[in-house]
């Protein structure tokens, strides 16, 4: 084996455009990403996967099940910074450098300067993509970046890696990653059975010896990995991993029946088994258990997500939809005319080309080469992981954010083919494109981007130098908004009970005396309130008036912030001694 063969696979760019070229895009990475500091500290699951996060610091353990590859490094990053807010905003920068950097890289070797150059564009300026949800879904990405990075290397590594890729991503990310990995695998056995079939033993001999070296190399990390798990034998992992796949189906199927009906009122994420249970006749049934129970269900279900692929794909690619439907959970944006026009155009240009594309081989046949071989594999096999997660799921475009790049890329290659010679005269014109994408790409200090307006972070901050007070192992901690959010980013792995307080029966109809005297009934160990649920579900006026109200009653103020017009977050500590 030689050794520049597989460091082929990851060579540095050469040209001499590589300065201009490089300096072009971190430019724009870093116009786009200015300002990102001011972003809210990201709620919802990215909260959850901080607890695994937090184990992983703590015991320097994972959840095989929980994208053990992501929380590890998101516990990397908590250790670095020992603070939920600074871990947050930089393991998500991280990503979006990393990602946009693999897509510069990837582009300039498969597409040439401009056209790669205008995939990383694409890939950094869009708020979809680096401000997605989630930072999880980030993370996902990057196994379609590096697998286009892998298919523009000539090298002989190419296809072994690919498969070893999608077997570490099958187990250490997403699950559905095994369509591709299946697809990838069956597609490497083909090659060496051509091999077979011609005789040609030196060629089955480099296949053999490559792909035992990634298969040794991928059974070593996923040994790793299930050796410092939580979760160890099959009969754990299969009784763990069955209520997360029927909790995901339960809630799912809710919001899109909840898009499509309104005869159904309750919450999609909290109190989705009685709808299951109407349906199927089971409070969490699997996605066959709901195919034999309720077939009908079952296909409207798939064809409503399918109804929604044109909306879902308009904003992933463009950032806005002009179709009613929301392909996501979260409100996206809604345009009527240029996701239209946008789309449109985009189909046009690749009919056009697929067309010429054709003409010019017929005209001239030539074999595709080998690394556009690979990579046609790479797309169908990830059209299939997509198919699989639009049907079950929905097309969230956070769920899709890997697939988007390889489809850009796809058509990207595909105008290359159809016109080589305009693509290659238009390279000329790079350092044009770069100054006129810096200039236009916006920043995200000038958007007005809903990740700028939670208090989340402001609350944390408030709230951050009183861990070792509000986070005793089996007390309780009562919480107004973001109640999950402020327990895990401050009490991380602690054992804390976190009651909501919008749970309390009558809470809208309490005063600041009445709200204290429940939750010494309650027995609560803290509480921490924030101005935005008082002032919508409580009956307080006055943030003074609730704190005189828990001083008398005996309770330590650990946080207080009011901005002397009635407005106020505060933290409480109970004195009282517990009977418990």
């Amino acid at each position: 084996m030689k050794a520049r063969d597989f460091l082929q696979t990851v060579a540095p760019l050469s040209g001499r455009h590589l300065v201009w070229y490089w300096a072009a895009v971190i430019l724009v990475m870093s116009k786009v990403l200015w300002g990102i500091w001011w972003r809210d500290t990201t709620y919802g699951d990215t909260s959850a996967y901080f607890l695994d996060a937090s184990s992983w610091v703590r015991s320097g353990q994972v959840n095989i099940l929980w994208s053990p590859l992501y929380t590890a490094y998101f516990g990397w990053m908590e250790s670095l910074f020992q603070d939920a807010r600074a871990a947050v905003l930089v393991h998500r920068v991280a990503l979006v450098v990393a990602t946009t950097l693999l897509a510069a890289w990837a582009g300039k070797r498969y597409l040439g300067p401009l056209l790669g150059f205008l995939v990383a564009l694409w890939w950094v300026a869009l708020p979809i993509h680096y401000d997605t949800l989630y930072e999880v879904h980030l993370f996902g990405a990057v196994v379609a970046f590096c697998a286009v990075g892998i298919c523009s290397s000539e090298s002989d590594w190419r296809l072994p890696l690919l498969v070893a890729l999608y077997a570490l991503a099958t187990v250490l990310l997403r699950n559905e990653n095994i369509i591709c990995f299946g697809m990838l695998g069956l597609y490497f056995l083909f090659r060496v059975y051509q091999r077979v079939r011609v005789g040609d033993r030196a060629g089955v001999r480099r296949y053999a010896w490559r792909g035992g070296v990634v298969a040794v190399f991928t059974l070593l990390v996923v040994a790793y990995f299930y050796q410092i798990s939580t979760l160890q034998g099959w009969r754990q992992i299969n009784e763990a991993s069955a209520p997360k796949h029927r909790l995901n189906m339960c809630q799912v199927y809710a919001f899109g029946y909840q898009q499509r009906y309104s005869d159904w009122t309750q919450s999609p994420w909290t109190e989705c088994q009685t709808l299951m249970k109407r349906d199927f006749g089971d409070e969490s049934p699997s996605i066959t258990e709901m195919l034999l129970a309720n077939p009908g269900a079952t296909l409207e279900h798939f064809a409503w997500n399918l109804s929604l692929l044109p909306a879902g794909l308009q904003v992933l690619a463009f950032n806005a939809t002009s179709f009613s439907g929301n392909p996501d959970y979260a409100p996206v944006m809604k345009n009527d005319v240029y996701p239209t026009v946008l789309a449109m155009a985009v189909v046009a240009l690749a009919v056009a080309a697929a067309v010429f594309a054709w003409r010019r081989r017929r005209a001239t046949p030539t074999p595709l080469s080998a690394r556009d071989v690979d990579f046609l594999v790479l797309l169908v096999a990830n059209i299939a992981v997509a198919l699989a997660v639009v049907l079950t799921q929905r097309p969230r475009p956070s769920y899709l954010l890997g697939f988007g790049f390889i489809l850009l890329v796809a058509l990207c290659r595909l105008l290359r083919t159809a016109w080589p010679r305009a693509t290659v005269a238009l390279d000329k014109l790079f350092v044009v494109a770069a100054i006129a994408a810096v200039l236009a790409v916006p920043s995200y200090a000038s958007l007005n981007l809903p990740s700028m307006t939670g208090r989340l972070n402001e609350l944390y901050t408030l709230l951050k130098d009183h861990k070792y007070l509000l986070c005793r192992n089996g007390h309780e901690l009562a919480i107004g908004e973001y109640t999950s959010e402020l327990r895990n980013y401050i009490c991380g792995s602690a054992s804390v009970t976190a009651l909501p307080l919008e749970s309390i029966p009558a809470m809208n109809t309490m005063n600041s005396g009445s709200i204290v005297a429940e939750l010494q009934r309650r027995h609560v160990h803290a509480v921490i309130l924030d101005n935005v649920f008082l002032r919508g579900k409580t009956r307080v006026k006055d943030c003074h008036e609730l704190d005189a109200a828990f001083a008398a009653d005996g309770w330590f103020r650990m946080a207080f912030s009011g901005d002397g017009k009635g407005f106020c977050d505060a933290a409480y500590l109970n004195m009282r001694p517990s009977p418990y």
